[in-house]
């Protein structure tokens, strides 16, 4: 299924075996791609200005091993980075990648703190990974931007909770404690085993049915948060069982299952649009499980671990925190030009 991201690669295979990668992972590709090789004809920049007007682009991923026309490149990049988020995998760093890459294309590659400034002035988020570059791009195509760093982790297992806390922390983010009102507000939902610190364990619901909806909407009610990171390991298997054990006649467990599933993944979905905070799902499963893909299909991130999750949480921060710091720049620059 064509996506949101428009990719511009000097490596063909990153272009062509993504395809199936993205696939299997988010169940979606690209809007557009470019191999650009050794950049004989187009380069980088000139793709970031096509990608930065195309309609179906909302965010962009390059592979980058050197830049050309490195003045353009951040003239070009942070003149789209203020629409549109671009994450950049850049190789070339070390003794051993510059030696890779002009081998590769031919191109002479310059250290990271170089680069990472050129990132820095052109607005670009840098990943660390091939995977962490998709990571991000999902995250920022599919949500709303955080207002700041204030993360509420919902989660029915202790482990993956503190992983994910602890991500967070390496990520810059912060976990608030839940408010009185928010305490009184989500009590009734939560069992006596429950833990309503930030991690919110729950161990398990009264009602299955409101972990999708009514608990996560109390915790994106909290005016401490900016967003929420949630971990489940629910599949329709255990949707299917609990109807048997609820007496459903089994011809009909496997259609209301669907929409069981069907109808707590929009759940979720609607109440990320409706609070305009971003949702970020992880769990160790994949797409197989129906959970995972109907979250994915209805526009929520679903990454593969905690850490994952919580480095996407941050990137989406540190865009956010980029993107306001050129736009003041830019408003601070048109005053000084008025005045004079």
């Amino acid at each position: 299924k064509p996506s949101f991201i428009g990719m511009a690669s000097q490596s063909g295979s990153f272009i062509t075996q993504m395809f199936s990668y993205l696939n299997q992972r988010f169940g979606k590709s690209f809007s557009t791609g470019f191999s650009l090789g050794n950049e004989a004809d187009i380069d980088l920049v000139d793709c970031i200005e096509y990608l930065g007007a195309c309609p179906n682009t909302r965010v962009i991923a390059l592979y980058i091993e050197s830049i050309r026309r490195g003045q353009r490149f951040i003239e070009i990049a942070r003149n789209v980075s203020k629409h549109k988020p671009i994450i950049a995998f850049y190789v070339g760093g070390s003794e051993t990648g510059k030696r890779a890459c002009l081998s590769h294309t031919g191109s002479l590659a310059g250290p990271d703190r170089l680069y990472d400034g050129v990132f820095r002035q052109s607005g670009i988020i840098r990943a660390q990974s091939i995977e962490e570059m998709f990571d991000f791009c999902y995250a920022l195509g599919s949500s709303p931007l955080p207002k700041g760093n204030r993360v509420i982790i919902q989660t029915h297992s202790g482990g993956p909770g503190a992983a994910a806390a602890d991500a967070c922390g390496r990520s810059g983010l912060e976990l608030p404690a839940l408010s009185p009102e928010t305490l009184e507000k989500i009590a009734p939902y939560v069992p006596h085993t429950a833990s309503v610190n930030n991690p919110v364990d729950l161990t398990f619901t009264k009602n299955p049915l409101d972990f999708f909806h009514r608990i996560p909407e109390i915790l994106l009610e909290e005016k401490a948060s900016d967003g929420m990171l949630i971990y489940f390991l629910a599949s329709e298997r255990m949707v299917r069982q609990a109807l048997t054990g609820m007496g459903v006649p089994e011809d009909a467990v496997l259609d209301q299952a669907a929409q069981i599933v069907g109808a707590q993944c929009q759940s979720v979905a609607s109440l990320m649009e409706t609070f305009k905070k971003p949702i970020l799902g992880f769990s160790f499963m994949t797409r197989d499980n129906h959970f995972v893909a109907g979250l994915q299909d209805r526009g929520i991130p679903v990454l593969p671990s905690p850490e994952r999750a919580a480095r996407a949480f941050g990137a989406m921060v540190r865009y956010t925190k980029l993107r306001e710091k050129i736009l003041q720049s830019e408003k601070e620059s048109a005053g000084h030009f008025s005045a004079e």
